[in-house]
């Protein structure tokens, strides 16, 4: 029988059998050896061929002809340090699904399209990505048919549907990955002349690019299939969200409590809150605040998405991340706006920018949740203003963002850190930089201390305060809408 044309338990029962074994145990050396394969991928393409038997392709339809399943394999990775849960993976990279057509793809809805006839239904085996060993040695952890509910097919039908209105207007160029929920036009190489293609409804060229669940959908899924975590909705329509959008969706839900305080929108949700005691800075001077922490203000605008503490929901797997931002009755907000925790210098320079926890962090959607200071004096109030949202083009990723990591990288190998020793400060990329993004240190870590690979030139020092990536309130403020 072609390989082709097993049946689909037949295809859960091959990759069952793989689970808990590395591709090295199950002849990946010798398969290279023998076909000698090239470029990226090389475990999907072992398992695909060597483990399945089917032979490499560019077929529209899906692996499997007669079962009509797709074989996807794809990386996942362990959480970082601080991410504590009871599935401990996250998905590492995007699951690519399938090459888009500017000139064909626009001509139909997702269920009619040649991307839902290669990839209705999706057989995935995935392996843990472990740094610092040969891939051979991954470790294969889960396999399983993908499954999705209506309400994610909603969404996954809404990302379609606009992606098309976009090729429809003559804007490919622009597509953009946070402009969508789920499925996300990915970029396949860049905007070299090499990598572009012509579009049907306008004379500019566009980056090629793949249809492709998001990572943070793939982990939500993750998590849902294991049975990690609570799951929550922002809705239980989910026309709600193919006709919105989880933005707008969130906007109607949240701006009747705009001009309230912290104190009446929790006690009007039901949830005990707790002031803390530090002061909050105004016009350079303290003010004794009977007022909340960050945390307990985006546990309070969670609550009014009708969201539990600790419950994943269509934030987490649209990628959207929540902020809360201290607003001074000047209008103006208290600090630039932090990427993800800190790095490691020994680590950063041996992982390129597309690798990076940066990278990801880059790619989120943020809803940034504004919290006014009240004018009184003694004990002012929080005051909810509204959100905006933040969404970083790719452009902007692909530039000043890869500019700042890159120049950071090379000062690290170089030796060039320290500016001034007494003051802590580094000589790497500051907010005068390119006005996007910097390295400065977080006020929780900023003194401690962590080792250099290369030595301080100016100073011969072997460790350094350890450092993060911000974007500039500049940036943040003329992006934000």
């Amino acid at each position: 029988m072609d390989p082709r044309d097993i049946t689909e338990e037949r295809i859960v029962a091959i990759g069952e059998s793989l689970v808990g074994k590395t591709p090295n145990e199950l002849g990946f050396q010798e398969w290279k050896k023998r076909v000698s394969p090239k470029g990226k991928g090389l475990i999907g393409s072992f398992i695909e061929q060597g483990i399945y038997g089917i032979p490499a392709n560019t077929d529209e339809g899906p692996d499997f002809r007669t079962a009509k399943i797709e074989l996807k394999v794809t990386p996942i990775i362990k959480k970082g340090e601080k991410k504590k849960a009871l599935f401990p993976l996250r998905a590492k990279e995007r699951l690519q699904l399938h090459t888009m057509d500017f000139f064909e793809d626009y001509k139909f809805t997702l269920f009619t399209s040649p991307l839902w006839k290669k990839c209705e239904k999706i057989y995935c085996i995935f392996y843990e990505y472990i740094k610092g060993i040969d891939e051979g040695e991954f470790p294969i952890r889960f396999a399983r048919l993908l499954s999705f509910d209506s309400e994610d097919l909603q969404i996954i039908s809404a990302d379609y549907d606009r992606v098309s209105s976009t090729i429809k207007k003559g804007e490919c160029h622009h597509l953009n990955e946070t402009d969508y929920d789920y499925l996300t036009p990915s970029p396949t190489g860049g905007k070299k002349e090499k990598n572009l293609t012509s579009q049907p409804f306008a004379d500019i060229k566009a980056p090629r690019r793949r249809w492709a669940y998001k990572s943070s959908f793939m982990t939500f899924k993750e998590e849902q299939w294991f049975g990690a975590s609570s799951v929550g909705h922002i809705t239980r329509n989910p026309e709600d969200i193919k006709n919105k959008g989880i933005i707008a969706l969130i906007k109607s839900k949240t701006d009747k409590y705009i001009g309230k305080s912290i104190r009446e929108i929790a006690n009007s949700l039901c949830i005990a809150i707790k002031p803390n005691k530090k002061y909050i800075q105004r016009n350079g001077g303290g003010i004794d605040s009977e007022d909340f922490s960050k945390a307990t203000a985006t546990l309070v605008f969670r609550a009014m998405l009708g969201l539990k503490k600790g419950q994943l929901s269509e934030l987490e797997a649209a990628n959207i991340h929540l902020r809360t931002q201290w607003v001074f009755p000047n209008n103006q907000s208290q600090e630039p706006f932090p990427l993800g925790g800190v790095f490691h210098y020994k680590d950063i320079i041996q992982t390129p920018f597309e690798d990076s926890e940066i990278y990801e962090w880059l790619h989120k959607i943020y809803i940034i949740a504004n919290w006014k200071l009240s004018p009184e004096i003694k004990k002012p109030q929080l005051i909810f203003a509204g959100f905006k949202t933040l969404r970083i083009p790719e452009e902007d990723i692909e530039t000043f963002c890869r500019d700042t990591y890159e120049t950071t990288v090379s000062h690290i190998k170089q030796g060039i850190i320290i500016d001034d020793p007494e003051k802590n400060k580094t000589a790497l990329p500051l907010t005068g930089f390119n006005g996007v993004m910097f390295v400065k240190p977080h006020a929780a870590n900023g003194f401690k201390m962590d080792p250099l690979p290369v030595p301080d030139v100016k100073t011969g020092q072997t460790e350094f305060g350890l450092r993060g990536f911000w974007l500039t309130s500049k940036y943040v403020k003329e992006r934000s809408k």
